[in-house]
């Protein structure tokens, strides 16, 4: 779903992305695109192909600063500077399945 500025939530179609396609059905019975092996997927393909997997350890640092400056500035109710920094990992190509990590 996407909310842009003063308008409702719009929800968006995601079935041309990478692992967009409906594979799972929830409680309520809507189906959903849930794939949440996907990581793992990268990172077998990434040490076969000798590259880095886009779940890297200096990206996974980052993130954690940044969820604990959200912490910190809550508490503090100031602006909590970023320290660390980490290469964007490359989209995954367009495609249906493990073919997008060849």
């Amino acid at each position: 779903m996407l909310c842009k500025a003063n308008e409702d939530w719009q929800p968006v179609d995601i079935s041309v992305h990478p692992f967009g396609q409906d594979n799972r059905s929830l409680r309520n019975g809507t189906r959903v695109a849930d794939y949440r092996i996907v990581g793992l997927l990268d990172m077998a393909a990434a040490i076969q192909q000798g590259r880095a997997h886009r779940a890297n350890g200096a990206l996974a640092l980052h993130v954690l600063e940044v969820l604990e400056a959200f912490e910190r500035s809550s508490v503090a109710g100031a602006h909590i500077a970023i320290e660390s920094s980490c290469q964007q990992p490359d989209a995954l190509p367009l495609g249906a399945g493990e073919e997008v990590f060849a």
